[in-house]
């Protein structure tokens, strides 16, 4: 009998069952570890370069195994890549290989979110049909293809997006450099609403070949609210050209603004990744009125930062 009752343990083991409390049995084989995401029904991606209807048909479910595409649970979170608070008072401080690049705006004692300083972006004043450009680029120092940001946005209450065609301005991009022949890309965008607030949309690119286009939220930026705003983003890029899994978030106070669980961001064979980033830039509308806006304490990791 006691052969048998060995016997019969063995066997449970082979096949993957195994005893728990209370004497059921449940089974004890590989789970896919799907990082928590459950089941998504993301907005739709966009046109594609190609027969989208059939390769889309055809492509895979978003891979399980992929890390966790929401934000971090509440609490402290893993210590970031880089942190720059701008207490420095320039855009000096590099950390982990990041730093900032290609200045084009300067810290500013004017108003800050934290301390002292922060980033100073000015636009406008500008006459019909022109443009305004503040940016400040980021360079990541190595290829990544998960990524986390996060920084408090200040928006002035004078802040009006001009219905001055074309109307759409940059609010983040990030890609492998350099921007002109870019492998990875995607870009956060503002487009106006009539001539106050700013609608927020996202566009990537399928090998070099813009195509995904998803409008969010058209109040997303506006002067009837203004204040600091805090912004945390998390991109993922797609894992293989069927991938379909590639990750494009964005959270506002804590609020998700956008959620893109599906994006079909495949970069390119060799250049999948992405190692350059900018903050705000070229704006196609222009300004009416002299418009600052701000930026403080920005943070980016390769694990979840809580929005």
């Amino acid at each position: 009998m006691a052969n048998r009752h060995l016997a019969w343990a063995l066997l449970l083991v082979a096949t993957g069952l195994v005893a728990c409390e209370g004497g059921a049995l449940e089974d004890a084989g590989p789970v896919a570890d799907d990082g928590g995401r459950g089941p998504v029904d993301p907005p739709d991606a966009g046109p594609r370069p190609d027969d989208a209807s059939a390769r889309d048909a055809a492509s895979p479910a978003p891979d399980a195994s992929r890390p966790d595409a929401g934000p971090a649970d509440a609490g402290v979170d893993a210590p970031p890549l880089f942190s720059d608070d701008f207490e420095s008072g320039d855009l000096g401080h590099s950390e982990n290989g990041v730093e900032w690049c290609c200045n084009s705006v300067s810290v500013s004692d004017e108003r800050a979110r934290s301390g002292r300083y922060s980033l100073r972006f000015s636009f406008g004043p500008d006459g019909p049909g022109e443009d305004s450009w503040a940016e400040q680029r980021v360079a990541l120092g190595r290829p990544m293809t998960d990524i986390w940001v996060s920084y408090a946005l200040y928006v002035p209450a004078n802040y009006a997006h001009r219905d001055d065609s074309p109307s759409n301005n940059k609010f983040f991009a990030l890609y492998h450099a350099p921007y002109s022949r870019s492998g990875f890309s995607m870009n956060f965008t503002l487009w106006s609403q009539g001539g106050g607030p700013s609608e927020l949309a996202t566009t990537y690119a399928y090998e070099r070949v813009w195509g995904g286009h998803v409008a969010a939220r058209a109040d997303f930026m506006s002067g009837t609210d203004p204040g600091w705003k805090q912004i945390t983003m998390h991109i993922a890029a797609e894992s293989g050209p069927e991938g379909r899994d590639g990750v494009i978030q964005l959270w506002r106070d804590g609020e998700s603004m956008i959620d893109i669980r599906d994006a079909r961001s495949w970069g390119g064979e060799g250049t999948n990744f992405f190692d350059e980033a900018y903050i705000l830039g070229w704006s196609n509308s222009g300004f009416t009125e002299h418009t600052v806006l701000f930026v403080d304490d920005v943070r980016i990791s390769e694990t979840p930062l809580t929005p």
